[in-house]
């Protein structure tokens, strides 16, 4: 691993990281309580500190959410996420789906 940084520094010397990425989201207010939303996100990223630690990703991802207000307190949101594997890596089940409930004081 003995590349080197943007600035010519050896990454055996000092932790290295080159990064690029794109994010957008679209969604819609069908009503005020409720929005559906559509996110996709792009990152290719190397990180590598030494011998001892190295970070690679190389990654597509599309999300799919639903936004609830219940009231002015309290928000439900579920979301699903499809990730893609960029760069040759070999593609792997790793999508993920969450929800969260978030109270606002």
């Amino acid at each position: 691993l003995g590349a080197n940084s943007a600035d010519g520094t050896q990454c055996g010397d000092a932790p290295c990281l080159r990064y690029q990425g794109a994010y957008g989201l679209v969604g819609y207010k069908v009503f005020n309580w409720f929005e559906p939303y559509f996110r996709a996100d792009w990152r290719d990223a190397l990180h590598r500190d030494g011998v001892s630690f190295v970070y690679v990703s190389q990654v597509l991802r599309f999300t799919g959410g639903l936004h609830f207000d219940i009231n002015q307190y309290f928000t439900v949101k579920a979301e699903y996420t499809h990730i893609r594997e960029l760069g040759g890596q070999p593609q792997f089940d790793n999508d993920v789906a969450t929800s969260a409930f978030v109270f606002k004081y």
